[in-house]
């Protein structure tokens, strides 16, 4: 395991290597955000309720936030092991002394940490700003 986590350590390293686009593409969650705003606030007046299934507009918004830091911060694995075949580099990877698999999960996982955190600052701070604190902070 103890490889795996050097891979894990170089790849977050290494997404740390060009701060610009990893803010850039943490930014995208704002005007997701204010989008799925307007949607729900539209919404919750169509209805003529400040509750739907449960869920007040503030939760709704705080749940999305969290569902697009999930979303947002997750890197390709589907698409960068499709490449990997497609160029050949597979049989690069594949010749080392470790599992593929986790190769992949290790490299993704670093990638991960840094963007799914910016998303979850700025996302957070968005709708912070929209609706306010959510009701039960504790729940997250």
């Amino acid at each position: 395991m103890k490889k795996y986590w050097s891979i894990f350590q170089i790849t977050l390293i290494n997404s740390l290597a060009y701060p610009g686009e990893l803010v850039g593409r943490s930014l995208m969650i704002i005007p997701f955000m204010w989008i799925f705003y307007q949607l729900w606030k539209v919404t919750f007046s169509a209805a003529g309720a400040d509750v739907i299934s449960g869920l007040t507009l503030r939760d709704t918004l705080w749940y999305l936030m969290l569902a697009e830091t999930i979303e947002l911060g997750r890197p390709p694995i589907a698409r960068t092991m499709s490449e990997n075949v497609k160029d050949g580099s597979i049989a690069y990877i594949l010749n080392k002394p470790y599992d593929f698999l986790l190769y992949q999960f290790s490299t993704a996982m670093g990638e991960t940490i840094f963007r799914a955190m910016l998303n979850a600052i700025f996302g957070g701070l968005t709708v912070w700003w929209l609706v306010g604190m959510p009701n039960h902070p504790e729940g997250f």
